[in-house]
């Protein structure tokens, strides 16, 4: 029950009162005896809070004893994996992870853990397990009253998602949207590439301009939606004439611009 002390603390208090009587049954009195409950209940709550936290957090939690086996994960671990959990419990969560997903291998993931009882990095969940999911990791280890490790407990946030986005809008940014090829702002970014390359190396590069004859007719004449597809076929066959280390870029319009890397002027010609 709720007990407000001289000092004006409120705690709260287990309360037991006893009946006393004589042998021949005659209430003579109560004994009554109070402990002080208020840090067993905070404690209490706080675990509540904790294992609330656990089961709802949308990122993966997983805990290990000192070997790395699985002791428990919450919900979102069983999503990410694809599994129930009792086929994650009990198994070794290194595991879930191939051997060059970070830097160093899992080995210096280990080793970090020993030496500094935490790492934080990016693994890959193996095909198997996530569809080779990029993952941003936290692991930390949890030490016993003597400093010996008792525990590992890892988070995981799925970073599929953010690096996917991110490269629709790098496509987005250095992409012509019709075409799909290199458009002006990657153009100068590979021919300033050429010019420090030929500066150090002393090899040469080309760059041509190119557009259509009479494409204005074509739209004129047959709509813009059929002069796309010139576009786009003209693309294509360009593409086909250049090497992998070419770039080729559309300006805008029916205007082209190749870009031959370590190119000599007869292949330019």
């Amino acid at each position: 029950v709720p007990y407000l002390r001289k000092d004006g603390r409120r705690i709260t208090v287990r309360l037991s009162v006893t009946v006393l009587r004589t042998p021949a049954g005659v209430l003579t009195g109560y004994l009554g005896t109070v402990v002080d409950v208020t840090e067993q209940q905070q404690a209490a709550a706080q675990l509540k809070l904790a294992a609330k936290v656990f089961e709802s957090s949308p990122d993966a939690i997983v805990v290990t004893d000192a070997e790395r086996w699985v002791v428990a994960c919450n919900p979102a671990a069983t999503r990410l994996v694809n599994q129930p959990l009792h086929m994650l419990e009990g198994g070794l969560l290194d595991s879930w992870f191939g051997q060059s997903t970070a830097m160093g291998g899992l080995s210096a993931v280990h080793e970090a853990l020993h030496k500094h009882g935490a790492w934080e990095g990016e693994l890959h969940l193996r095909s198997g397990s996530g569809n080779g999911l990029v993952l941003l990791v936290s692991w930390v280890v949890l030490h016993d009253e003597a400093g010996r490790m008792q525990h590992t407990v890892l988070f995981a946030k799925d970073l599929s998602e953010r690096i996917e986005a991110q490269k629709r809008i790098e496509q987005l940014a250095y992409t012509d949207p019709l075409t799909g090829l290199a458009n002006r702002l990657m153009l100068g970014e590979r021919v300033g590439h050429a010019i420090g390359h030929a500066q150090r190396t002393g090899n040469g590069f080309a760059v041509m301009f190119l557009d259509l004859d009479r494409f204005k007719s074509i739209n004129d004449s047959l709509g813009h939606l059929f002069g796309d597809q010139v576009l786009q076929e003209v693309a294509a066959r360009l593409g086909r004439c250049l090497r992998q280390s070419d770039t080729l870029c559309r300006m805008g319009g029916d205007e082209f611009v190749i870009h031959l890397h370590d190119a000599t002027h007869a292949a330019a010609d």
